[in-house]
């Protein structure tokens, strides 16, 4: 995501990047600042209650799910793995899977930015 924005040069300062968390039993938000600001300090990481995350999760149909430590150890998390793009309307522009290279997200959200605004 980082390096897709890179590409976009002055216009990725249009974009927000939001991480949301699946797992905020131990991504709480400061956890969560601090990994974004590890980052790239343009990414909005967002934690919340788990009641919050499922609902979020739902929406977007994100599965998730803890899947518990061997002999001791750490649970891990499974999740899907998208990027979802979402214009300023709050709808679905594009989505892109594990797969997807920086080149193919920052064009795809380049057209959304060119694209003309509704009204004007």
């Amino acid at each position: 995501m980082v390096t897709a924005l890179d590409k976009l040069g002055p216009a990725g300062k249009n974009v927000v990047p939001v991480f949301i968390t699946i797992d905020p039993e131990r991504d709480t938000p400061d956890v969560m600042g601090r990994y974004a600001a590890e980052i790239d300090p343009r990414i909005l990481a967002l934690s919340g209650s788990p009641e919050e995350i499922a609902q979020v999760a739902k929406a977007y149909h994100v599965y998730y799910a803890k899947v518990p430590g061997k002999q001791g150890e750490p649970y891990t998390m499974d999740h899907s793995a998208f990027i979802y793009l979402v214009g300023p309307d709050g709808r679905l522009a594009a989505l892109f899977g594990p797969q997807s290279s920086a080149d193919e997200i920052a064009a795809a959200i380049s057209r959304k930015l060119d694209q003309p605004k509704e009204g004007a």
